[in-house]
């Protein structure tokens, strides 16, 4: 059930939805949405935007469409969302040929770990609209997946850095953030030299040359991104190629000292 009255962020139901359906597997899920406040305001209802997010997000992810008040609904003493979750189901209803016994199709697997980590990968796949599973660090699940996304992976034990070692092995790709894992051995390798914490200021500059390597055309007008969180430093074989490069924290005020030595 979702009823927090601010939502839990954007994309909380796709998170809860894809998780349970991990662990469920092909048993059908219903995540009902709430139409009331919190316990102490049942008579009242969320915004009428938060009706429409959390029950499309079920929707797309491949869930029954879920929602529950307090008494009949044309007794409701706050309707200002119902107008819109009738066009929810009634799209339900002239598509669902289309609706139902899905299967996911999503060719990129995340693993759910590191919270906000998590919560960032999970809100850059959404608004790139790229398909996506969650998945286990089990060699059956992480096999359907040409590439797997791992947050915070410097806290994996030695286990299941050999379980991602196969799956490269075996032809997969891995997308890490945070730390490398010690036990790792896919990369090469790697030794951390030195661990930044977070300073205000940072940047990473974006050169012609990793364009030309990435290929994205949204970085055509992007020469420089802002850097906030730990910075981690690796001493690496030869065989690795690099990208990007690190514009340690400078000056940033007042405006006319506002300037970074590259």
């Amino acid at each position: 059930e979702s009823w927090s009255p601010r939502g839990g962020g954007t994309y909380h139901d796709t998170d809860k939805v894809k998780s349970a359906m991990l662990t469920m597997g092909r048993k059908q899920y219903n995540n009902t949405a709430n139409h009331f406040i919190e316990i102490a305001y049942r008579h009242a209802g969320v915004a009428p935007s938060l009706h429409a997010r959390r029950v499309w997000e079920q929707l797309v992810n491949g869930a029954w469409l879920g929602f529950y008040c307090m008494g009949p609904l044309h007794r409701l003493e706050d309707r200002a969302g119902l107008d819109t979750l009738r066009e929810i189901y009634r799209f339900h209803e002239a598509n669902e040929a289309w609706l139902l016994d899905t299967k996911p199709a999503g060719d990129v697997g995340l693993v759910r770990r590191g919270r906000k980590e998590y919560q960032g990968i999970l809100q850059i796949l959404c608004e790139g609209q790229v398909a996506f599973e969650l998945t286990r660090l089990d060699p059956g699940h992480l096999k359907q997946f040409p590439l797997v996304i791992l947050p915070d992976a410097g806290g994996l034990d030695t286990q299941e850095a050999a379980v991602l070692d196969d799956y490269v092995k075996r032809g997969g790709r891995l997308l890490l953030t945070q730390q490398v894992p010690k036990g790792l051995r896919c990369l090469g390798q790697v030794k951390l030299v030195e661990s930044r914490p977070s300073q205000k200021g940072a940047y990473i500059r974006i050169r012609p040359e990793d364009k030309t390597t990435l290929d994205m055309s949204v970085l055509d007008d992007l020469d420089i991104v802002f850097l906030r969180g730990r910075f981690n430093v690796y001493q690496t074989g030869d065989d690795v190629k690099k990208l990007l490069r690190l514009i340690p924290a400078d000056m940033f005020g007042p405006p006319e000292k506002s300037y970074y030595r590259p």
